[in-house]
């Protein structure tokens, strides 16, 4: 699959992440997340999207603008 032609599937927003009916399914620690239900992502979670696979790092900003 060509992650150019997939339509977004997953928002990450500060108030939270959500599936927004993705084909394949997104997963939060390995726990199938329901489509349009945002929920809080905690340093160190995996999220997982198709073949896709991230960890949640937070950073601080040191150049706010």
């Amino acid at each position: 699959m060509n992650p150019m032609n997939s339509k977004l599937a997953l928002q990450i927003r500060s108030n939270g992440s959500v599936d927004l009916q993705s084909k394949n399914r997104t997963f939060l620690n390995g726990r199938h997340l329901s489509p349009d239900h945002p929920v809080l992502l905690r340093l160190g979670d995996e999220i997982r999207a198709s073949s896709l696979r991230r960890h949640v790092d937070f950073r601080r900003d040191e150049n706010p603008s």
